[in-house]
């Protein structure tokens, strides 16, 4: 009688997060050392891949992750590159078919109407949640896609009276009464991927994001 052992799989999710809990850092201060808020830092230990806003963020996080935590950068990118090219969706298990009575024009009109009256109302119910629920947000400084020589950087921006503002996850304590703010951060060599957010109390949270590029 043989018994089959399971072998786990040294993932590059495993890789970081071994590396990380070997330097008895939380996930909170990988946080603040890297400037990658903290739930793209857990999708990254979970291979969770697709969560992430798209492959430039990836790279940019995996590498900068990298070598916060002493890893090779290329060796980690090369290796998600060759898994993520050969990832897949899950598949959905089909249905088993069902013959069904061939439906009259009629019936099919009535479906067809039923349908479009059903997604005018969500088109329209999700247009109204977003003109009256959003937070507005406008962020003046840095634009969009730049790069730079300076490791310090300044975010200014406005939001709604009131409204929080978030930074790479992290709040705001100096904000205007009238909602502008100001804050300096600092860069890492590379790409940086800035997500400032804003959000009131009982509305939707509006989110803009800017990449900036520190040569080194």
């Amino acid at each position: 009688m043989f018994l089959s052992k399971s072998i786990a799989q040294n993932t590059i999710g495993s890789i970081l997060k071994e590396a990380r809990q070997k330097n008895k850092w939380t996930l909170k201060q990988a946080e603040r050392k890297t400037g990658i808020a903290q739930k793209y830092l857990e999708c990254l230990e979970a291979d969770d891949f697709y969560k992430l806003p798209g492959t430039t963020y990836t790279r940019g996080f995996l590498e900068r992750y990298a070598e916060f935590l002493k890893l090779k950068p290329e060796v980690i990118i090369e290796r998600w590159r060759k898994e993520f090219s050969q990832a897949t969706k899950p598949k959905v298990p089909e249905k088993m078919g069902i013959k069904n009575k061939p439906h009259t024009f009629a019936e099919i009109s009535v479906y067809f109407v039923i349908f479009a009256v059903l997604l005018f109302l969500v088109y329209l119910g999700l247009t109204i949640r977003d003109t009256l629920f959003t937070s507005n947000l406008e962020v003046s400084s840095p634009a969009e896609n730049i790069i730079t020589q300076d490791s310090h950087l300044t975010i200014e921006g406005s939001a709604d009276p009131g409204a929080d503002i978030f930074i790479n996850g992290q709040l705001l304590e100096n904000v205007s009464a009238d909602g502008t703010f100001q804050q300096e951060i600092n860069l890492f060599p590379g790409l940086n991927v800035i997500e400032v957010a804003a959000q009131k109390k009982h509305s939707q949270k509006k989110i803009v994001s800017r990449q900036v590029i520190l040569e080194k």
